[in-house]
């Protein structure tokens, strides 16, 4: 029996399907984050004010945290950002930590719930 390793390719059949660049992959087969984005801060202030439940953190999953990026990732040339809506689907439980009473939301909904400023 072989072993499936992050290295090995993977087969056509079960490749997932994704839009947009959350999931892509550079050549060294890490993420590829944006170069511009306020998503740096907003992971950072989520982090110092928010969280899960009294006395612990707020704590964002690896994939949590590329949406932030990308989800607050700005055009260079004209310091808006790169998307006016999007959507996320997964399925029930995606998020949860150790149990039920350790869940985390998914990130911020809302740019505007986050104090994020960009120099214009």
């Amino acid at each position: 029996m072989s072993v499936l390793t992050p290295e090995s390719e993977v087969p056509e059949v079960v490749k997932p399907f994704t839009i947009g660049p959350t999931w892509k992959r550079g050549s060294d087969r890490r993420f590829v984050l944006p170069e511009y984005t306020l998503g740096w801060h907003a992971l950072a202030w989520t982090a110092t004010y928010l969280q899960h439940y009294v006395g612990k953190p707020w704590q964002y999953t690896p994939e949590q945290a590329r949406l932030t990026l990308w989800w607050y990732a700005l055009d260079p040339a004209t310091n808006r950002f790169l998307w006016r809506d999007g959507v996320i689907q997964r399925l029930k439980g995606w998020g949860l930590r150790q149990g039920p009473a350790d869940r985390d939301v998914g990130g911020v909904r809302v740019r505007r719930a986050v104090p994020v400023r960009r120099d214009r």
